[in-house]
């Protein structure tokens, strides 16, 4: 939990450096949070890739989290992979209307913006 704590410090200060080493470090005592941690230091330092392969190593420990698929999402927008990126907005979208009462649920507001917009490029 300290190690964790650290991690949420150091990247609101944005010493993403620091984000990175400790959050490989986790990696090795509770995985899921690692590789979250990590996909997100690797998603704000614009390391889309890495970013994507962090979020779905992730996901093998906790393949229902609408936040990891809607940032990974994200990261495959960044890359302007669309196809995969309105996969896993869909994804995130079913999965937050399943868990209403998540707090961690990303607003469906802005995941319905981003459907659209993967749709109006992939006709494109």
């Amino acid at each position: 939990v300290a190690l964790q704590m650290l991690v949420s410090c150091y990247s609101a200060l944005k010493k993403y450096s620091k984000v990175e080493t400790l959050s490989s470090k986790l990696i090795g005592c509770d995985s899921y949070v690692g590789y979250f941690s990590r996909s997100q230091y690797y998603f704000q330092t614009e390391k889309y890739q890495k970013s994507i392969d962090d979020f779905t190593e992730g996901l093998k420990y906790f393949k229902n989290d609408e936040r990891a698929i809607f940032f990974r999402a994200l990261a495959y927008f960044e890359l302007k992979k669309y196809k995969e990126a309105l996969a896993d907005f869909e994804e995130a979208k079913r999965l937050s209307y399943l868990h209403p009462e998540n707090q961690r649920s990303i607003d469906a507001t802005r995941i319905e913006a981003m459907i659209k917009q993967c749709t109006e490029f992939l006709k494109n």
